[in-house]
């Protein structure tokens, strides 16, 4: 099991444990787009911000790999390359460890969502799946833990706020 409850402290969790085997990496841009192309005028926007058409490329060009998680470790990115997620997925639902980080790189949340041992890959909402399962972990932007709960099948068991 991926999770590591300990005695006296439940704030851990092993991230470096999955059930899933040779995972690739994939990454995103966890942005907004769009574009407008006609025959005599364009124009591209990323975060509702106007941009050149290599600027759009660069940022649109890994917007399908979220589908290509078959299951993988997918790393989402802002336009900055500030790494803001790092999660185990299977499409857009999270399947493993997921672990979010402040922009000084420091670790926001370190969380678990149920794994889906079966090799079935259908309906995974509908089966229960894409659910937090396990121990999460909240720190604020020094490092310092503030919280930790714990979950099971999505619902909240236990929550320790810290002084």
């Amino acid at each position: 099991m991926p999770v590591t409850l300990l005695a006296q402290d439940f704030t851990r969790t092993d991230t470096t444990k999955t059930i899933y085997k040779n995972l690739s990496v994939l990454k995103q841009y966890a942005i907004s787009s769009s574009a407008m192309r006609s025959a005599d005028s364009s124009w591209f926007k990323i975060n509702d911000k106007n941009v050149d058409s290599n600027t759009y490329k660069k940022f649109t060009q890994f917007s399908e790999n979220a589908n290509k998680c078959k299951p993988c470790i997918l790393l989402s990115f802002d336009t900055s390359e500030n790494l803001l997620f790092k999660r185990i997925s299977y499409g857009d639902c999270t399947v493993g460890y997921w672990i979010e980080y402040y922009p000084n790189r420091k670790v926001k949340v370190v969380g678990h969502f149920k794994e889906n041992a079966s090799g079935n890959w259908d309906n995974l909402f509908d089966r229960g799946y894409c659910r937090q399962d396990g121990v999460w972990t909240y720190y604020n932007n020094k490092g310092l833990i503030t919280s930790s709960e714990i979950w099971k099948d999505g619902r909240l068991v236990k929550r320790r706020l810290r002084k």
